[in-house]
């Protein structure tokens, strides 16, 4: 079963807001390592959010697939097909 969305508020440079661009995957993995979430999809979103603190404009954003432990990268094919 999918696990629900969550919203995980972090601080943020207002100087330099693109740093945080640059973590978005770094900090994901971390997350889903970290977190129990097994095999699937996940989407990770940096954005800013509505006046009820939900998700609006997305800023950078990354799918990852997870294998439960690790990264999943997609496998290169046969050589001559």
């Amino acid at each position: 079963m999918a696990r629900p969305a969550r919203v995980l508020r972090v601080p943020v440079d207002r100087l330099a807001p693109d740093k945080l661009c640059d973590q978005l995957r770094p900090w994901a993995l971390a997350t889903l390592a970290a977190g129990g979430y097994g095999f699937g999809r996940y989407y990770a979103c940096y954005s800013t959010l509505d006046e009820d603190d939900e998700p609006d404009k997305a800023i950078a954003d990354e799918d990852i697939d997870w294998s439960g432990t690790a990264v999943l990268i997609p496998a290169e094919p046969p050589v001559g097909r």
